[in-house]
């Protein structure tokens, strides 16, 4: 029956060992944070830059153009390089209105 008492004798080292770990984990991210997050901004325009160059943008038009022309107008913006709203914009697929209702990614994400 000693071995059930063991643990006992070692709880003050796993609660010293513990609280050295918080202390080292709360050291890194305030570190972190002063260091690698301080000031740092974001590059509005090249976000949206790479916005309208995803090509996740063609699911939002899937409803309205259908399955097969959403995935061949996502290839050929792929093979191309030209955006997605560029594409359907030439191809007249939807009106420009209805277009930019669909193609809203901030409309998207609320």
């Amino acid at each position: 029956m000693q071995g059930h008492f063991e643990l006992n004798v070692f709880k003050p080292l796993i609660a010293y060992n513990l609280l050295l770990a918080m202390h080292i984990l709360s050291t890194g991210c305030r570190a972190f944070a002063e260091k690698c997050l301080a000031g740092l901004e974001a590059n509005r325009a090249r976000c949206g830059e790479l916005l309208e160059k995803s090509l996740m943008l063609c699911t939002a038009l899937t409803p309205a153009i259908g399955y097969d022309a959403a995935a061949k107008l996502a290839q050929e913006a792929y093979r191309t390089g030209k955006t997605v709203r560029q594409l359907a914009t030439e191809k007249n697929l939807l009106p420009k209105e209805e277009l930019d209702r669909l193609l809203d990614v901030r409309g998207m994400t609320k």
